[in-house]
């Protein structure tokens, strides 16, 4: 009886934890960025994460490349602040590869001198303004909102172009919930004599 209260008691708490949880969790406001004029998904080099105090935090995890202009498009109302080390507007004043004809961005930054590209491993964070969290990242999720990255080196001495592509908060909790619903069957099912 114990055993399977145990299990009971095991299931109900993964299964609430999969359904509600976890998607709270995961969509802490990720994002990727997939590489213009290639076909696949996300690149794994790298990520952002949109914070609830509207810090939007880049990190390279690519060896070799140096992430070095930052383009923003669609940004209505929202600011973002200046950053240290990077020149508004950047040069080139559009992201190659992302819109044909090229468009410009309504905010865009490029690094002032070399030193402060940002290389494997390190991080540039974005402060925004002028707007809460759930509307920045529904506008980023609807790709209303369009981060782009240009990539010095990325492969050898090439460059490349990257844009966001959030995490779609449908399929985290499609999958999370789908994964509760099957860990509360297989422990109701190991009650069952």
């Amino acid at each position: 009886m114990v055993s399977i209260l145990k299990k009971v008691t095991t299931g109900w708490v993964l299964g609430i934890f999969c359904v509600f949880l976890f998607p709270l969790a995961v969509h802490a406001g990720k994002i990727n960025f997939y590489q213009l004029g290639v076909s696949g998904g996300a690149s794994p080099y790298y990520q952002g994460v949109l914070s609830e105090d509207l810090t939007l935090t880049i990190t390279n995890n690519k060896e070799g490349s140096l992430l070095s202009h930052f383009y923003f498009y669609g940004l209505g109302d929202i600011k973002v602040a200046d950053v240290d080390g990077f020149k508004n507007p950047a040069t080139p004043g559009f992201l190659p590869g992302l819109y044909s004809p090229p468009v410009t961005p309504d905010r865009s930054f490029g690094f002032s001198s070399p030193a402060y590209r940002v290389a494997a491993g390190d991080q540039i964070a974005f402060a925004l303004s002028d707007g809460n969290y759930e509307d920045v990242f529904s506008l980023i999720r609807n790709n209303d909102l369009i981060i782009g990255l240009f990539v010095q080196d990325f492969d050898g001495s090439e460059s490349a172009q990257f844009a966001s592509v959030p995490l779609p908060a449908s399929v985290v909790l499609l999958f999370s919930g789908l994964a509760g619903l099957v860990f509360f069957r297989r422990f109701k099912k190991d009650e069952q004599p």
